[in-house]
């Protein structure tokens, strides 16, 4: 009989996964981790390049421009709404499935019919073909619309704040820094995707079945709720995806009685803790499973800590002998920064010098000077 698997297994399986042996530090190093650690989440447009040098410390500012510059890499809003850096193949697959995920958002925040909603998104999708649009010009264009085709109560939707961001959330639409760098929340331009990437669309039960194999071989093994929430689709189709891959997946006990999904023949990962590493906002050890999941890396004290929960943001967060143990920041003092490190309560202060290759790695990924570490006391 198979030995159920428990957290410390999950944890070792998962850490392997998310922080593979890539040699190298060029772009094809880059292109490979993002295949290996899946879709990245990166509101914080500087998520990807933390991503890239906390796994592969020496990927540096330039390699991360470049691949997006080439669209090699692409920035998005797709899986449950949210803005994620993808491989452009991957792109294909989010699209299609948050169109269908996200249609009945967009129907009822702008009180639209579903062909209204496609009508809507193909019309965007034709303002963007010839050039980069704001998110301004997307908004005016829209509401032209709604007001062309009669629809009184929907112009009235888009002017709210909730029915206004969809309109930059066509995940249709590919976007980019039109002021400062690829890592910098400056003003984001937008472009429909067919046009830059020639992609052909796909079928949203196509999509989720490639996409449910990204999220098992990224973060597995999960459970079906890890794989709906991070899909942002629902249990039902999830696991008619899981389904339709057939002996790709085995299914295994777990802690609390569930289940947990997996490829039967999983990505051979890494060997071994990955040491201290200093992940970014948003990270897969936390966003990669449903709320429940979390506690595979961190205790509920620990999200709690790591999450502000009135606006949703969480914070960069430490990684060390495999748990999460920290928030970190950078602190500006005129044309360079300090690590700010702050241990999380009832965590023992780690020293400074444990900091120094991930202090230099944020450095090079940021491309700013990194000089000096704080690591503040544990409270409590």
């Amino acid at each position: 009989m198979e030995t159920a698997h428990t957290w410390e297994s999950l944890r070792r399986a998962t850490l392997r996964r998310q922080f593979p042996d890539i040699r190298g530090t060029d772009r094809a190093a880059l292109l490979s981790l993002v295949e290996q650690v899946g879709p990245i989440q990166s509101q914080a447009a500087r998520a990807p390049f933390l991503t890239a040098s906390s796994r592969v410390p020496g990927v540096g500012n330039e390699i991360v421009s470049s691949a997006y510059e080439s669209f090699e890499l692409v920035r998005s809003t797709s899986l449950r709404g949210t803005v994620h850096t993808s491989l452009r193949h991957q792109h294909t697959w989010l699209d299609a499935l948050s169109r269908h995920t996200l249609a009945n958002l967009w129907r009822r925040a702008l009180k639209l019919s579903t062909g209204e909603v496609s009508r809507l998104r193909a019309r965007l999708d034709e303002l963007t073909v010839d050039e980069w649009r704001t998110h301004a010009d997307l908004h005016t264009e829209a509401v032209r619309w709604l007001t062309t085709q009669g629809l009184a109560d929907s112009v009235t939707a888009a002017q709210a704040e909730a029915g206004s961001a969809l309109f930059r959330g066509h995940s249709a639409l590919l976007r980019r820094p039109l002021t400062g760098g690829w890592h910098q929340q400056g003003l984001a331009g937008y472009r429909a995707s067919s046009v830059v990437l020639g992609d052909a669309p796909v079928d949203a039960d196509e999509a989720l079945v490639h996409l449910v194999r990204t999220h098992l071989s990224s973060f597995g093994p999960v459970t079906r709720r890890d794989v709906a929430w991070w899909t942002g689709d629902g249990l039902r189709r999830v696991d008619l995806a899981v389904r339709r891959l057939g002996d790709e997946v085995v299914s295994r006990p777990g802690p609390g009685g569930l289940d947990f999904l997996d490829l039967a023949e999983p990505p051979a990962g890494a060997s071994g803790e990955p040491g201290v590493r200093l992940l970014p906002e948003y990270d897969g050890l936390l966003l990669g499973y449903a709320p429940r999941g979390r506690t595979r890396f961190a205790d509920q004290r620990v999200i709690d800590f790591a999450w502000n929960r009135a606006n949703g943001v969480h914070s960069p967060i430490v990684l060390a002998a495999g748990k999460l143990r920290g928030t970190w920041r950078l602190v500006p003092a005129g044309r360079i920064s300090r690590l700010r490190v702050t241990m999380l309560p009832g965590e023992r202060a780690l020293s400074e010098g444990a900091f120094d290759e991930q202090a230099a790695a944020v450095s090079s990924a940021l491309a700013l000077e990194v000089d000096g570490v704080e690591v503040t006391s544990p409270a409590g």
